[in-house]
């Protein structure tokens, strides 16, 4: 009877430890919930964003990590950014709000193999790289990065350079190009560390110089807009300055980076 009774609590405590088993989430070792306070027309409000741990021996790639967090993850998506209004109206303490809105990242299975993806190299150099890209595809991902968009009615022409706000997610691509948009936001924001920065420097002056070759064929403000957008993707596309610090980003990083890249041929 005794034995019995043994292997009967046996079987009820093996689906107990199933449960508890730790997530195989890379998220919760390198990424933090920062919540902050501010105020919107007098009243007081809170919000927050996920950000690579500071303390983690990997920040000084932080950019890649959270260009992902940014535009890989579900919550981001337009169609799923309710859920953060529902994290911070249900939940007032910051700890709840912190570990809730945490918790989105860490069950998003796809924002997961993206950093487990970008973290492979850094776990093991040696390893072999299967994704190829080209000079011309690095190229036109970074390129979309450059994005003008707005335009005021005296026709100013207003530009960003933008973990969210770009091109990128207006480009209609076969091929996943995630990973490499993670590059070139790192590869473009460490140069603008420089001052001044060459690349900065270009876009302005490519930025002036299209608005003036559409300005005296303008029909409308949006189509003047987007004739600069779409200008500016060009010229920055083919900008050598552009290209050249790519390719030395590339050259410094090539053991930490989930690709390798191939000069383009005409072949």
């Amino acid at each position: 009877m005794k034995l019995h009774m043994k292997k009967v609590l046996i079987l009820l405590l093996i689906p107990i430890c199933i449960s508890c088993k730790v997530s195989d989430s890379v998220i919760e070792e390198y990424v933090r919930i920062d919540v902050y306070s501010y105020e919107n027309d007098g009243a007081k409000k809170m919000g927050g964003m996920p950000e690579f741990k500071a303390s983690h021996a990997l920040k000084k790639y932080s950019r890649r990590f959270e260009y992902l967090l940014i535009n890989a993850s579900s919550i981001f998506q337009p169609e799923n950014r309710n859920r953060i209004i529902e994290i911070f109206n249900l939940y007032t303490n910051k700890k709840e709000i912190k570990r809730h809105y945490l918790q989105e990242f860490i069950q998003d299975q796809k924002l997961n193999t993206y950093f487990e993806a970008t973290l492979a190299p850094f776990e093991n150099p040696a390893l072999e790289n299967k994704e190829i890209y080209t000079t011309k595809e690095v190229m036109d991902v970074a390129s979309k990065f450059f994005y003008c968009d707005l335009v005021t009615p005296d026709t100013l022409v207003q530009a960003h350079v933008c973990i969210g706000l770009n091109g990128v997610k207006e480009a209609v691509w076969e091929k996943d190009y995630m990973l490499l948009a993670a590059f070139c936001y790192e590869a473009i924001f460490t140069d603008f560390e420089n001052q001044p920065s060459k690349v900065w420097e270009k876009f302005v002056a490519k930025k002036e110089e299209a608005g003036k070759k559409y300005l005296s064929e303008i029909t409308s403000l949006d189509q003047y807009l987007l004739d600069v957008r779409h200008e500016i993707f060009e010229q920055m596309k083919n900008d050598q300055i552009l290209k050249n610090v790519l390719l030395d980003y590339y050259d410094a990083n090539k053991t930490n980076l989930a690709f390798r890249m191939i000069e383009h041929t005409n072949d």
